[in-house]
C-alpha cells in the first residue's frame, strides 16, 4: 500500500517528489472545499452560512477534545517500528467510538441542559447531526495519519481530497432537488463522512497490512507521546479557531458568518504549508528528513504564502464580491487584517512538526497557550469596540507570537540565524523554477499521451 516499502529510506528527492504529488492532490480537495465554502454561502446567506460554520468548528472542536493526542503517538512510535502498524485501526477505532461520540454526547448534553447560547443557536437536528458525525470523523482522522505512517502520502491525500469534494455533491444534489437549507446542508455532510469512511476503511482492509487486536501496550505508549502533543495541539487549535466562537458570541450568527469567510479566504496563503506539515511530521520523526532540512523548507514555505498573500490582498475585494456576494462585503476588514498573520502561521507547519517529531511535543503547550490566552483577551476588547475588524488584529497578533517562538527554538536547535531560516537563496529560486518546470513538463507529456490516444490509428 506505501508508495514505497517502508523498509527502504528513499532520497530526500524521492519524499519531496511524492510529497508535492500528494499536496498536488490536497490542492484540488482544498480548491472544492474554498467552493463549497462559496456555494454555501450563496445557497444560505450570510446567517446560515454563519449557522453552519458554528455546526463545523464545534465539530472539530469534539475531534480535538476526543483524541488526547493517541493518533501523533501511534504515528510517532509506528514510523520507528513498523511492526506497530497493525494495532493501528483496531486501537483507534475503540477511541473514537468511545471517546469521539462519548464526548459529543457530554458536550450537547450540557450544553442544552445549562441553555449555553452556542448550543442553543445550533438547534436539535445540527445537535444530533454533530453526534452522529464526531466518531465518524474521529476515525476518518485516525484513517491519514495510518496512511501517512506508511509513508502512503497519496492516499492520505485522496483522502482528504474525497472527504471535502463529496459534501458538495450532496449540497448541489438537494439544490437541484429544492430541499437546500440549513439542515438539508449539514445532513449532506454527515452523510458524506460516512461515505468516505467506508471507502477507505475498505481501502485499509485490502492493503495486505496485518491485522492485529487491540494493544493496551501500545496504546499506553502511544497516549504518552500524544498526551504532549495532544496538549499542544488543543493551545493550538484554540489559538487557530477560539476567535469563531468568541465572533458568534458576542456578533451572533452573521457576525460569524462574515468572519468564516475571511478566514477561508486568507486562509488560502497557508493551504500548502498545512499541507506539507502533516507529511513533514512522520518524515522528521523517522529521519527522512533533518532539522536542516526544516530550515530550507521554512524559507521556501514564508516565500509562497508572502507571494499568495499580496495576490489575495490585491485580489480579496473583488473574490468576496464576485465569489461570495456583496452582502460578505463587510468580512473584508477582517480578511486584510488576517493576511499577515497567515503568512507567520504558516512557518509553523514545518517548525513545529520538526520540533515534535525530534521528541519535544510538549513544547507547544506553553507556546500556544500564552498565544491563546493573548486572543481571548484581544477579541473581548476588541469584539464590541471595533467589530469584526477586531478579530483579525487579534489573530494576526498571536500568529505572529507563536511563529517568532517556534523560528527561535529551530534556529537553536538547527545553530542556524533567524537571516538564514527566512531570507531566500539562489538555490531556493532554482528549487522553485525546477518545480514548477517539472510540473509543466508532466502536464505537457499528459496531455500528448492523451492525444495520442485518440489519434486514428
Amino acid at each position: 500500500m506505501a508508495d514505497r516499502p517502508m523498509s527502504t529510506v528513499p532520497p530526500q528527492k524521492a519524499f519531496a517528489a511524492r510529497a508535492m504529488t500528494a499536496i498536488g492532490i490536497s490542492e484540488f480537495g482544498l480548491l472544492a472545499t474554498f467552493v463549497s465554502s462559496i456555494v454555501v454561502s450563496r445557497l444560505l446567506g450570510v446567517e446560515g452560512k454563519g449557522i453552519f460554520s458554528l455546526f463545523m468548528i464545534t465539530v472539530s472542536t469534539i475531534i480535538m477534545f476526543s483524541g488526547f493526542g493517541v493518533g501523533h503517538g501511534q504515528m510517532y512510535h509506528v514510523s520507528r517500528d513498523p511492526r506497530k502498524l497493525s494495532h493501528f485501526i483496531p486501537n483507534a477505532t475503540i477511541l473514537s467510538l468511545i471517546l469521539g461520540g462519548g464526548i459529543a454526547l457530554l458536550y450537547f448534553i450540557i450544553g442544552r441542559t445549562w441553555s449555553i447560547r452556542l448550543v442553543v443557536q445550533l438547534g436539535w437536528p445540527a445537535v444530533a447531526s454533530a453526534m452522529l458525525v464526531a466518531p465518524i470523523l474521529s476515525m476518518i482522522a485516525f484513517q491519514r495519519q495510518f496512511f501517512l505512517s506508511t509513508h502512503s502520502y497519496i492516499v492520505a491525500k485522496f483522502n482528504s481530497f474525497l472527504c471535502q469534494v463529496i459534501p458538495m455533491v450532496f449540497y448541489l444534489a438537494f439544490y437541484a432537488l429544492g430541499y437546500i437549507s440549513v439542515v438539508s446542508v449539514i445532513a449532506g455532510f454527515v452523510v458524506a463522512q460516512y461515505v468516505c469512511f467506508a471507502v477507505f476503511q475498505i481501502w485499509i482492509r485490502r492493503s495486505g497490512i496485518p491485522r492485529g487486536g487491540v494493544s493496551l501496550s501500545f496504546a499506553k505508549e502511544s497516549f504518552s507521546f500524544g498526551i504532549r502533543q495532544y496538549l499542544s495541539d488543543l493551545m493550538q487549535f484554540l489559538v487557530s479557531r477560539l476567535d469563531f466562537f468568541l465572533v458568534a458570541w458576542f456578533l451572533g450568527e452573521s457576525g460569524l458568518g462574515l468572519y468564516s469567510v475571511a478566514v477561508s479566504l486568507a486562509e488560502i496563503a497557508s493551504r500548502v504549508p498545512a499541507e506539507l506539515g502533516t507529511i513533514l511530521f512522520p518524515a522528521f520523526a523517522s529521519g527522512r528528513l533533518s532539522g536542516r532540512d526544516a530550515v530550507g523548507i521554512v524559507r521556501i514555505t514564508l516565500f509562497l504564502a508572502l507571494v499568495a498573500a499580496l495576490i489575495l490582498f490585491l485580489a480579496g475585494q473583488f473574490m468576496i464580491s464576485m465569489l461570495f456576494g456583496p452582502q460578505f462585503s463587510k468580512s473584508l476588514p477582517a480578511f486584510y487584517w488576517l493576511l499577515p498573520g497567515i503568512v507567520a502561521w504558516s512557518t509553523i507547519y514545518v517548525t513545529f512538526n520538526c520540533l515534535s517529531a525530534s521528541g519535544r511535543p510538549g513544547l507547544g503547550i506553553p507556546i500556544f497557550a500564552s498565544a491563546a490566552v493573548l486572543n481571548s483577551v484581544l477579541n473581548v476588547l476588541l469584539l464590541p469596540r471595533v467589530g469584526l475588524a477586531g478579530a483579525g488584529i487579534a489573530a494576526t497578533a498571536c500568529y505572529w507570537l507563536v511563529a517568532c517562538l517556534f523560528l527561535a527554538a529551530l534556529c537553536r536547535k538547527t545553530k542556524c540565524s533567524i537571516s538564514e531560516a527566512t531570507i531566500m537563496t539562489k538555490s531556493d529560486f532554482l528549487r522553485i523554477m525546477n518545480f514548477i518546470s517539472g510540473i509543466l513538463t508532466s502536464l505537457s507529456q499528459l496531455k500528448w499521451s492523451l492525444l495520442s490516444r485518440q489519434a486514428p490509428r
